[in-house]
């Protein structure tokens, strides 16, 4: 089972897991105790490239009241307003340039 949501304001997995995570485990009551949450994180304006993979997956573990075992939701987070690579590149090359001509104001 797969949840899909977005995310306009807060994507921390904290506030996903309590905004969502009810909706995402509820669906697991006639299947396995495994459910997805994928999140299109539409929060912030990047300022460099994509996050590494490892800070945009966490599992969590649900425990429900009256079950004994718990349930695990792995919760995905999509960057959404980032970058293109190529901006990336513009970006270095502008810094450079700025800097080169700073240097040369300065006499370097």
């Amino acid at each position: 089972m797969v949840e899909v949501k977005r995310e306009l304001k807060d994507s921390s997995f904290d506030a996903l897991a309590a905004f969502y995570q009810g909706q995402t485990a509820e669906y697991q009551n006639v299947s396995v105790r495994l459910g997805f949450l994928l999140v299109l994180d539409l929060s912030n304006d990047p300022k460099v490239g994509t996050p590494h993979i490892q800070g945009l997956v966490k599992p969590r573990l649900v425990q429900r009241v009256g079950e004994d075992h718990p349930r695990l939701i792995v919760i995905v987070k999509v960057p959404g307003n980032r970058k293109r690579p190529s901006d990336l590149t513009k970006a270095a090359k502008a810094g450079r340039s700025q800097s080169r001509a700073k240097q040369k104001a300065d006499g370097l």
